[in-house]
């Protein structure tokens, strides 16, 4: 069950799929759903959501924005973090990214801007407590960790190779980061707790906007 509530499952299924209260839109990518540029199709959405899986970007904020944005690079993530704090998103969270192979129809994805084998910032880590919230908030994703592809709460993108389920990149996020993720959970709970007096406004839900127009 979800900590906050004040959100009712109606508000929910009619919440915003673009978060543009925390990030950033900078979307659209062709790099997502089934990849084919023609809309919401059944092909093209999370069939659930378990949780938010961590990543490390190996690269900048802003270079990462732009090689999700390229069609050659088949990739993308929900969101992108950087060291400051901003929040971009680059994918509507009822959308799959193409972040996590296999675990791309079950897990929302945040990339954080950083190299192997640093770790996150402060900032980074509100950042990633804020997403959290609100996950749990309209999808009743807990605010736990989780270690597994079949958990739910806050994964980290090499628990798939480390229980054998193919999605990639075994050395992503790093020790580091992995080791913080206590951190963001212990955020995510005082967060929630300064929210849950206070319902979530639910703004009407935007027409979605992931296609590329070309």
């Amino acid at each position: 069950m979800s900590i906050h509530s004040g959100l009712r499952r109606a508000d929910r299924e009619n919440s915003m799929a673009l978060w543009t209260d925390l990030a950033t839109w900078r979307g659209p990518t062709v790099n997502s759903g089934d990849g084919d540029r023609n809309g919401n199709e059944a092909t093209d959405r999370m069939v659930e959501h378990r949780g938010i899986v961590l990543h490390i970007a190996e690269g900048y904020f802003e270079g990462t924005i732009a090689w999700q944005k390229n069609p050659s690079a088949r990739v993308s993530s929900h969101f992108v973090i950087a060291k400051d704090g901003r929040i971009a998103q680059m994918v509507d969270t009822d959308i799959r990214s193409w972040a996590q192979r296999s675990g791309n129809p079950t897990w929302l994805s945040v990339e954080n801007e950083g190299f192997v084998p640093g770790a996150l910032t402060a900032q980074q880590i509100e950042a990633n407590a804020r997403l959290l919230v609100r996950a749990n908030q309209i999808y009743d994703i807990p605010l736990q960790i989780a270690t597994s592809p079949s958990g739910r709460g806050l994964g980290h993108h090499s628990m798939g190779a480390e229980n054998g389920v193919n999605w990639g990149h075994p050395q992503c996020p790093g020790p580091a980061i992995i080791a913080q993720k206590p951190d963001i959970v212990a955020r995510a709970l005082e967060l929630a707790g300064e929210d849950s007096a206070t319902p979530v406004p639910v703004p009407e839900r935007p027409r979605h906007r992931w296609i590329i127009d070309d």
